[in-house]
């Protein structure tokens, strides 16, 4: 599936700003904005897939959308922003300093400083040099296209019976968005009136169980418990506490401290 380089701006306002679209899943692979020293303009470039995708943005920790952008309702009550995706879309609005933002890997954000030269003759003289920033994201990126009810079906058939088909709980699990995941998992209590979890729980073992239901918990639960272990007891997992802490931005810690 081709997919089209596609740019955004958000100019209302805020400290912190992230982009979240239907097509990555939404806050779970939410996409941090940039802005430079002299603009309070927030700039983002992401590649989409032709066709209808909705958006939204979340400013300092609040989900808000851009009223002088088409919009749809949603299952919230509330409005999405939507961007009709073309081959020849290049952007959402004009942006006069773009960073490419990438969702399922590494990549490097750039930035100029001036560092002085030695004086000569009461001359002073700067050069301009790069510093750069590594900017690191999860690898996990959502399945598209994604059908939750055919997921359930494969996860209960290969559960289903005398043993258990772990090649395709990792197939679809391990290739699902934290979010995705937990629809997966409504899905499964729907139409089978059972947990999914405890069902994951009753058929694995070892090493495999602890990373699926690890997998199978939202994201902020997930943090809260990790926290929990590291403080509790004698002795304190300060590389934990760091490690999600220092990693995780304001609205993100705010869920954190309400799992």
């Amino acid at each position: 599936m081709a997919l089209v380089t596609v740019q955004f701006r958000w100019s209302g306002g805020g400290r912190e700003v992230f982009l979240c679209t239907d097509y990555y899943g939404w806050e779970s692979n939410k996409i941090r904005m940039s802005c430079s020293c002299t603009s309070p303009v927030f700039t983002a470039v992401v590649e989409l897939p032709v066709g209808c995708q909705e958006y939204k943005y979340i400013v300092d920790g609040q989900w808000k959308h851009d009223p002088n952008k088409e919009t749809t309702p949603n299952v919230f009550g509330t409005l999405n922003n939507v961007v009709r995706v073309t081959q020849t879309t290049q952007e959402i609005q004009p942006a006069q300093e773009i960073k490419t933002v990438q969702v399922t890997k590494t990549v490097q954000q750039t930035r100029t400083v001036q560092e002085p030269k030695p004086q000569e003759a009461g001359q002073v003289t700067v050069t301009p040099i790069r510093v750069v920033q590594e900017v690191c994201h999860g690898t996990i990126t959502p399945a598209a296209p994604f059908d939750p009810e055919a997921d359930a079906d494969a996860l209960r058939k290969a559960m289903k019976g005398l043993g258990t088909d772990e090649k395709t709980i990792i197939a679809i699990l391990a290739h699902r968005s934290n979010s995705q995941r937990q629809t997966i998992k409504n899905k499964f209590k729907v139409k089978y009136g059972k947990d999914l979890t405890k069902q994951l729980e009753s058929e694995l073992t070892g090493n495999l169980e602890d990373c699926v239901l690890a997998l199978m918990e939202p994201a902020s639960l997930y943090d809260a418990r990790s926290l929990r272990r590291a403080i509790k007891g004698a002795g304190t997992d300060e590389e934990c506490l760091i490690e999600i802490l220092c990693s995780r931005s304001n609205a993100e810690i705010q869920q954190i401290k309400q799992a």
